[in-house]
């Protein structure tokens, strides 16, 4: 039987934030039995991160607000 395609990961955490950059954490979704290769990270639609692992500290390149859904 064929793997099937993994699940979409849960909403991210954040686990540290200031204002040029914000560090998350999420979930790893079930695999489906396939292996999950990497995550790309999207802020506003443009890719800003790829990461092998569910942590990610991204470098945003305009100041963020405190209590500001991104």
């Amino acid at each position: 039987m064929a793997a099937q395609k993994p699940s979409a990961p849960a909403a991210p955490t954040k686990i540290e934030a200031s204002p040029i950059f914000v560090q998350v954490l999420w979930q790893a979704p079930l695999t489906g039995g396939s292996p999950i290769l990497g995550y790309n990270v999207y802020s506003g639609g443009a890719l800003v991160a790829t990461t092998a692992s569910n942590v990610v500290q991204v470098i945003l390149t305009s100041n963020i607000t405190p209590g500001q859904t991104y």
